[in-house]
Parts: structure tokens; C-alpha cells; sequence
């Protein structure tokens, strides 16, 4: 098994840049790390998601103000193992890989916890709600065709903050 940690740093390094920016009084912005962003300042950023199987294809389009957000998705990564479809990201609980999904996309305050909120996502789906609504985070799921499966919303009011459109 090899455990790769360049998307949780890489995800670290948006918030430090984003800190950077504020603490040098720049008032608004976004840094994308290949994907992997986070917005500051007023003006609320439209941020489109890719289609999991068609990556130059737009799955849905999502509206973030103060927000990061992260995609973790199986795109072209997953392989067929004795019979079964299997991908990169595995259900620590089962050990079994976490393929039902192709693409979850988190919205959270900080980008590495869009990203930790993804691998949850993937292998818990909607038991993972409870933990969303703990950081007041939101998640986008596409299944395997690509179209939305369904959302969460936290429970605190983030409609200025993240709308899936």
C-alpha cells in the first residue's frame, strides 16, 4: 500500500497562502492549487466542477464567498480487480475500495478540511452529516454517470457562503 500525503499538503498550502495574503492586507482573491481552492474578501467566486469521467466536460457549477473547497473523485484512476470496479480510495472500516461514487466536492472555511471531508464523504455518504454539519461544510456527490446524486446542506446559514447551482 502506498499512502500519498501531496493533496492534504497541497490543500495546507492554499490556507497558508490565503493567510499569507490577508496578513499583507490583500482584500479579496482566490488561490487554486490545480483545483483545490479557497476564496476570500466580499466577491463570491463561481467555481465549476468537472465531469468525473469526462474531465474537459462541467458536471455542475458551485458559488463560494469566504469558502475552500475540495474534489476528490476516482476519474480515470478506477480499475477493474477480480471481477469488481476498484479505485484509489478505500473505506478504512471495510478495507474495501470506495467506488460507488465517482467525485465528491467539499465546501468548508478551510481547504485542508474540504479534503479530509471528502474521504469521509466517499465511504460514508449520508452517515457522514452529522460530521458536515459539525465543521459547516457542504458536499456535492456525483455518481459514476456523473449527475448529482443529492447534497448536504449545514444546518448554519451558509446560503451567502456556498450554493450549488
Amino acid at each position: 500500500m502506498i499512502v500519498d500525503l501531496g493533496g492534504i499538503a497541497k490543500r495546507f498550502a492554499v490556507d497558508r497562502a490565503v493567510g499569507a495574503l490577508k496578513n499583507n492586507a490583500v482584500p479579496a482573491g482566490i488561490v487554486n492549487a490545480g483545483g483545490d481552492l479557497r476564496t476570500f474578501g466580499s466577491p463570491s467566486e463561481l467555481v465549476y466542477v468537472r465531469h468525473p469521467a469526462e474531465p474537459t466536460r462541467i458536471a455542475g457549477a458551485v458559488r463560494l464567498r469566504e469558502r475552500a473547497m475540495a474534489t476528490s473523485g476516482i476519474y480515470l484512476e478506477r480499475r477493474k480487480y477480480r471481477g469488481k470496479y476498484v479505485g484509489p480510495i478505500l473505506d478504512g472500516r471495510t478495507s474495501q475500495s470506495a467506488c460507488e461514487l465517482i467525485s465528491v466536492s467539499v465546501a468548508a472555511a478551510e481547504c485542508v478540511v474540504a479534503d479530509a471531508l471528502t474521504k469521509i464523504v466517499f465511504a460514508l455518504r449520508e452517515k457522514a452529516a452529522g460530521l458536515l454539519a459539525q465543521y459547516h461544510a457542504d458536499a456535492l456527490l456525483l455518481e459514476r454517470d456523473g449527475a448529482p446524486s443529492w447534497m448536504f446542506h449545514s444546518p448554519c446559514d451558509t446560503r451567502d457562503q456556498t450554493r450549488f447551482d
